[in-house]
């Protein structure tokens, strides 16, 4: 069900740094109702001019699809932030839905210890899926990566973007050249069946983990107007081509990535790649385009799981 309308933000979960007891007070839920409101229009017209350029100018990028006739026991979400941050559980609650509507036999789990990742894994790894979502270098990595896939574990999104690897490379360039600014740009990519899309853009507070808030035409004006912004895009969106090219299989050429990339909006250049999904896909974009992306995403993964 891509067009789930039922499923709703669970404001349990956006409780980070809030110890009241009505939680729809919370300062991270109050923040995503900019982005599900009239706030967050003009970022959704952006998203779409942008995204119609990006889909006519790399169309041959896509990954290969298959039926899915094979379903894992279980797929298992690596969540090691210590904060509450919504992204993990909101994204077990839309893969939920979907095996749900299914009818289909599989769990799901949230980890973010080492041992409770491979505890999981001893009885059946190869109908296993793992999935990296704001994993911390000591829980999951490079290393740990390549650990899984010989065990027979489909890894998603797989070595080019776990810590330790090619992500690293991108990210020591980038640092040579990043600068510090009051608001940085941050945007998120996905390579799918469909092609690159670009999920989420918003404005970013410099040092700040969790404050986010929707483009305006005056942030615009830094970029020299929209084709100024299409060309800090299409940085990353030649990042995500730079990755893909580093999968461990080219031959199944399936593995669905996705990446969040921060941009210096003065600078013009890169500041940080951040090689999974990463917290403000959930905090800091419209709560139904998450869920339709999270669905698509899911899909091609289960498409990757049968290219295995």
């Amino acid at each position: 069900m891509i067009n789930n309308i039922t499923l709703k933000r669970e404001p349990v979960y956006y409780t980070a740094g809030f110890g009241g007891m009505d939680v729809e007070r919370s300062p991270l839920y109050l923040q995503t109702k900019r982005f599900d409101g009239k706030d967050n229009d003009y970022t959704a017209g952006i998203i779409d001019k942008l995204s119609q350029r990006i889909a006519s100018e790399y169309k041959q990028y896509r990954l290969k699809t298959a039926v899915i006739d094979k379903l894992p026991k279980q797929i298992i979400i690596i969540n090691a932030l210590e904060d509450h941050i919504p992204l993990a559980y909101e994204t077990r609650r839309i893969l939920d839905d979907y095996i749900y509507q299914n009818g289909w036999d599989c769990s799901t789990h949230i980890v973010n210890r080492r041992n409770n990742l491979f505890n999981l894994l001893k009885s059946n790894p190869r109908q296993s899926m793992v999935i990296s979502q704001c994993a911390n270098p000591a829980v999951y990595n490079h290393k740990t990566c390549l650990e899984l896939i010989k065990m027979g574990v489909t890894v998603i999104p797989g070595t080019a973007t776990a810590a330790g690897g090619e992500v690293d490379n991108i990210n020591t360039a980038a640092l040579a050249s990043a600068k510090k600014t009051d608001w940085q740009l941050a945007a998120h990519f996905r390579l799918g069946s469909a092609g690159i899309i670009l999920e989420s853009i918003y404005a970013k507070k410099y040092n700040s983990d969790n404050e986010f808030a929707p483009l305006t035409d005056e942030l615009l004006k830094v970029f020299n107007e929209e084709d100024g912004l299409y060309n800090l895009i299409d940085k990353g969106t030649n990042v995500l081509i730079s990755l893909s090219k580093r999968l461990e299989d080219r031959k199944k050429s399936g593995n669905p990535l996705r990446i969040q990339v921060i941009f210096d909006p003065i600078a013009g250049c890169i500041n940080q790649v951040i090689g999974d999904a990463a917290r403000g896909l959930c905090l800091a974009g419209n709560w139904q385009d998450f869920v339709n992306n999270t669905t698509a995403w899911f899909k091609d993964s289960l498409a990757y799981y049968n290219l295995a």
